[in-house]
């Protein structure tokens, strides 16, 4: 709204429950130009409130209407020094005030004459706002009421905010310029800048950026006037140091110097960790080789089984090492071992063979005990004083047959 007025007063309220003022009575200048706050047009807001508009009045915060609301205009009076309102607060409105959140308040009105409904109103309460940014500091900021508001026209924190990050405005919301008449209030405004030099800047480049130089003062670098008035030997003598100006940007870059090449030293830290690693490593690989064993010693203790034969121990211990460097090989001779078992059964190679050797058919017990001990011996590779244990251990009766017949031939 072009025509929207916002009034900023400094916010202090003994009792946000009462009524407060948010527009006093007089009489205010912006840009040189005068508004007149009337006792007539404050009862003319007061006499629009709740018909126009029909609905409800919204407090929000910096002016900005889509971020929902700190509380409602609830009723508002006419006085002698200004307009009044009570206002019905939300909590998190209410918290805003008592912790002094923000500093001012800015009625939204708007002067009108407009069409509303197929009737001319002017003099209309819109809204309000709770605020830490009003555009002139402490001090009042209103349109003018001369049906001139575009010349004079205002812009909210957040159009300024927007306007910088677009180049429309300066850096911190000043001297924004959308429009021809912006331009032309910018350049009234732009002697009272802190920024001078800043802000001339900024002005002729909104000016080439709107095609309107020609409001540009003729001394300005880049008014239209200025050109026009320019000798046939100024504009040579200005384009040569424009010319040599621009030059400088068109060298070539330098190329970047490369980045210096640093030496990595490995700290001690990091020693140790490398050695936990490899300590970890190794105790994984240990793991699994052992699992890999393991789990070969299962597989040929069963292949080696032969029904009424005992495979030695050691023997699918033995295959499971050969198998860790070579399964192949490891296979092939327990298939041989087994045919050998298989044979020693169905021959008797460990039984009485013969009656011509010691453990043969017709052989006494002692006989059989001591030849037993001898195969067990070659069997196992084990002493012969090993063997007899074993033998004994699974044999009781030839073993106590042996121990009489050498108990005989040492008496005798």
């Amino acid at each position: 709204m072009n025509d929207v007025m916002r009034y900023y007063e400094q916010f202090v309220l003994d009792d946000p429950d009462k009524m407060f003022r948010i527009l006093p009575v007089g009489s205010f200048k912006r840009l040189g130009r005068k508004a007149e706050v009337t006792a007539e047009k404050i009862a003319e807001m007061v006499a629009n409130f709740g018909t126009v508009p029909d609905t409800v009045l919204a407090v929000n915060a910096e002016h900005v209407h889509d971020k929902g609301k700190l509380g409602d205009v609830a009723a508002v009076e006419a006085r002698s020094d200004g307009l009044y309102a009570r206002l019905n607060w939300l909590d998190e409105g209410r918290q805003a005030v008592s912790s002094g959140k923000f500093q001012y308040f800015s009625p939204e009105i708007l002067w009108g004459p407009i069409d509303y409904d197929g009737r001319q109103v002017k003099n209309v309460l819109m809204g309000l706002a709770l605020t830490n940014q009003p555009f002139f500091g402490s001090s009042v900021a209103m349109y003018s009421l001369e049906d001139k508001a575009e010349e004079y026209r205002d812009f909210s924190p957040e159009q300024r905010r927007m306007m910088a990050d677009k180049g429309e405005a300066m850096p911190d919301g000043s001297f924004p310029i959308a429009t021809a008449a912006d331009l032309s209030n910018a350049v009234q405004a732009w002697g009272r800048s802190d920024n001078q030099a800043g802000v001339k800047r900024h002005i002729i480049k909104r000016a080439r950026a709107l095609d309107r130089t020609d409001l540009l003062p003729a001394d300005w670098e880049g008014s239209s006037k200025e050109n026009e008035n320019m000798s046939t030997l100024d504009k040579g003598t200005f384009m040569e140091a424009l010319t040599e100006f621009f030059g400088q940007f068109n060298k070539p870059a330098p190329a970047p110097a490369p980045a210096p090449i640093v030496p990595v030293t490995e700290t001690e830290e990091y020693k140790a960790l490398v050695r936990q690693n490899e300590e970890a490593q190794q105790k994984l690989d240990a793991q699994a080789k052992e699992q890999r064993i393991a789990a070969n010693v299962e597989k040929f203790s069963t292949g080696l089984k032969v029904d009424g034969w005992e495979t030695p121990k050691d023997i699918p211990s033995r295959l499971a090492a050969v198998a860790e460097f070579d399964a192949t090989l490891a296979d092939g001779l327990a298939t041989e071992f087994k045919a050998l078992a298989e044979q020693a059964k169905a021959g008797k190679l460990f039984g009485e063979i013969g009656t011509s050797q010691p453990g043969g058919e017709g052989a006494s017990d002692a006989e059989k005990f001591q030849a037993m001990s001898k195969a067990k011996a070659a069997e196992m590779k084990i002493d012969i004083t090993e063997a007899y244990r074993l033998v004994a251990a699974e044999n009781p009766e030839l073993y106590k047959a042996y121990t009489r017949a050498s108990a005989a031939r040492a008496r005798d």
